[in-house]
């Protein structure tokens, strides 16, 4: 250590100078490497040197997950048959009618049509239930053109058996009003009526969605 008054150097550990009596600076009060050091002995860093992030490793934004890391799915494998919820032009194309019609977008006319359907089923059933009670086997025949024209509507949203099935609804009240005077029958008639709304909704959906790749919601 060097004597800052006569310039005398001695051991670090005096408290006096030997040669002049003047007291030794204090610990925090010495030369740094020979100069004074401003800021108390403490080495000091270049901030432009620093992590300006607190030594925290950065990355790019743009090579982040932007979903948080979150797993991605097709939407193509989550709904095989599109989303029913989405937007018109985000309808999945290239679907065969039968595809179609049993995908969640036709829902709501696929259950008509097999409403419709079940109607019919019951009158098949009511008729098979009076044949076997009157044995008027002649009505076979009326069951089984229920029968054929009620398959066609459900497994095929066939419109003309809807059509010929009110026909025959019209012909079959008018006979039984006729022939006893009481208005019998209506209930093959309006399942018939209903069939025809059901499939010629379903079948103006279908026309829309192969011309435009739309539907109507």
């Amino acid at each position: 250590m060097q004597c800052q008054s006569c310039g005398t150097q001695y051991p670090d550990n005096f408290r006096t100078c030997p040669n002049c009596g003047a007291p030794a600076p204090m610990p925090n009060q010495r030369p740094y490497n020979g100069q004074p050091n401003p800021y108390n002995g403490q080495p000091q860093f270049n901030n432009a040197q620093q992590n300006p992030y607190n030594g925290q490793p950065q990355f790019n934004n743009a090579q982040q997950n932007p979903y948080n890391g979150q797993p991605q799915f097709n939407n193509a494998q989550q709904y095989p048959y599109g989303n029913p919820y989405a937007a018109p032009n985000q309808v999945p194309q290239g679907m065969s009618k039968h595809d179609f019609y049993h995908s969640p977008l036709c829902k709501k006319y696929r259950g008509n049509i097999i409403a419709s359907s079940v109607i019919i089923y019951i009158c098949v059933g009511i008729n098979l239930l009076l044949i076997a009670f009157l044995h008027t086997y002649t009505s076979l025949i009326d069951v089984a053109i229920m029968l054929g024209l009620g398959l066609a509507i459900h497994l095929a949203q066939s419109r003309v058996c809807s059509i010929l099935l009110c026909v025959y609804g019209v012909i079959n009240t008018i006979y039984v009003f006729l022939s006893s005077g009481t208005f019998g029958g209506w209930l093959i008639l309006v399942a018939a009526i209903y069939a025809i709304v059901a499939t010629f909704q379903y079948q103006s959906v279908w026309n829309k969605y192969s011309k435009s790749g739309q539907i109507p919601y």
